[in-house]
């Protein structure tokens, strides 16, 4: 078991719109990142991950995520 506090993130920044904390178990499967999205992230296009394993819980908002040519639409207090 690992646990994280806090103070143990490290503050990052994608766009001037998405602000970013990131949490490394030290693991090679998983990590936990919070971002912050106040706007259109990014401002055209869309941003890719490779190859990963997300889980999206939302707080607020909604958004879309396109994988594997299915797309999920999702928004807050929805989980899947």
């Amino acid at each position: 078991m690992k646990i994280i506090k806090s103070n143990d993130a490290r503050k990052g920044a994608n766009s001037d719109k998405c602000k970013t904390l990131e949490y490394s178990f030290n693991d090679k499967d998983i990590d936990l990142g919070i971002a912050t999205i106040t706007g259109r992230y990014p401002e055209s296009g869309f941003c890719v991950n490779v190859i990963s394993k997300e889980l999206i819980y939302v707080l607020d908002g909604n958004g879309i995520l396109y994988f594997e040519n299915n797309c999920i639409e999702f928004e807050k207090e929805i989980l899947f």
